[in-house]
């Protein structure tokens, strides 16, 4: 049997009546396969939507340098600060002395915490892996550049009373590293 559209108008009336040429069987699948393709649709809305609202959480991973006076360097690799108050993320990269040889530069691996305050608590462990120097960690509160003032220390004692350096946001591509 053959299915109808009645437009405004019935046909007694003056008005039309337009054929399918579907059956009722083809009726149905049609308006179960328009359903399905809504409800696939809105299904990728909510999670296009969802993943737009997780990535405001995030900032930008970017490659971040900060130096002090001496001329050692902090070189971190794909940094992404946390936004919100309690975020942590993790850190890494090199910690270059501008008078050694690439032979006897460090590693560092760390973490950085966003407190209330709205600026970061930055701990970072610089590894040895030359033999020839010793681990120490270094502290400090950063604002959202890596700028602050950091306190080593050198000799595993845990006391904050081996050095302390005025860090200040540098030019990564200044950096006298090969």
């Amino acid at each position: 049997m053959k299915y109808g559209w009645l437009l405004p108008s019935a046909p007694h009336a003056g008005g039309m009546f337009l054929p399918l040429s579907t059956t009722s069987r083809d009726v149905s699948v049609t308006k179960v396969g328009n359903m399905r393709s809504f409800g696939r649709a809105l299904a990728r809305s909510f999670v296009l939507a969802g993943l737009v609202i997780f990535s405001a959480g995030l900032a930008e991973a970017k490659s971040a340098c900060v130096a002090d006076a001496s001329s050692n360097y902090y070189m971190f690799s794909k940094v992404k600060l946390p936004k919100t108050a309690g975020d942590a993320t993790t850190l890494q990269g090199m910690y270059l002395q501008a008078d050694l040889p690439e032979s006897l530069q460090r590693g560092f691996s760390g973490v950085a915490v966003r407190r209330r305050t709205g600026d970061l608590r930055i701990s970072l462990f610089v590894h040895s892996t030359n033999g020839v120097y010793s681990d120490f960690t270094v502290t400090w509160v950063a604002d959202d550049l890596l700028q602050g003032t950091a306190i080593r220390d050198l000799d595993g004692d845990f006391n904050k009373d081996d050095a302390t350096d005025a860090l200040t946001t540098t030019d990564c591509a200044t950096i006298p590293y090969p």
